[in-house]
């Protein structure tokens, strides 16, 4: 009987629970965080089998494409601010990289403790073989929106990136 007891009990504080979250879910700021948090997840889920067919992963193409912009190359650490992510998660998408040969590491001046991520000549090939296909995706995914509601959505993107950034600089 006591178990039923606080079974009751545990349920009365879900719904009670539940109540209160479908209360705030509807003010503006959460509804906003919770409508970029779910678009963002939605968006990954669909890139992510997009890019399951050329081998790719969601890291592993910003990656590359950052490693593009740079000059080809970059080292760990500002590679690591630039994906907002820590050395060691990025070290884990550069070894699946440099196991197919996209990428490859090198020391920095000899230092041992000091590596830098080099674009190889076959990950330049990827990238280039890749584009037309990165440009359909992202035009289909853009395709409800016209030129001037992306750009407001990039711009609004962008401050939000920012306001949040000069709290929790990246790592």
């Amino acid at each position: 009987m006591k178990n039923k007891t606080s079974a009751d009990k545990n349920e009365n504080k879900l719904a009670v629970l539940s109540e209160q979250i479908n209360k705030i879910s509807k003010e503006v700021p959460i509804a906003s965080v919770i409508a970029i948090i779910t678009t963002d997840e939605v968006i990954a889920d669909y890139l992510h089998r997009e890019w399951e067919r050329n081998e790719s992963t969601r890291a592993g193409f910003r990656i590359l494409n950052i490693l593009t912009k740079n000059g080809g190359f970059m080292r760990f650490t500002d590679m690591s601010k630039k994906v907002f992510r820590s050395k060691c998660a990025v070290s884990r998408v550069v070894d699946n990289l440099e196991k197919t040969g996209l990428v490859k590491r090198e020391m920095v001046n000899d230092d041992r403790r000091e590596k830098r991520i080099i674009i190889t000549k076959k990950g330049i090939e990827h990238i280039e073989e890749t584009m037309l296909q990165r440009r359909q995706i992202s035009k289909h995914i853009m395709s409800c929106l016209n030129e001037k509601e992306m750009e407001t959505l990039i711009s609004l993107l962008k401050r939000i990136r920012k306001h949040i950034q000069e709290k929790y600089p990246p790592k």
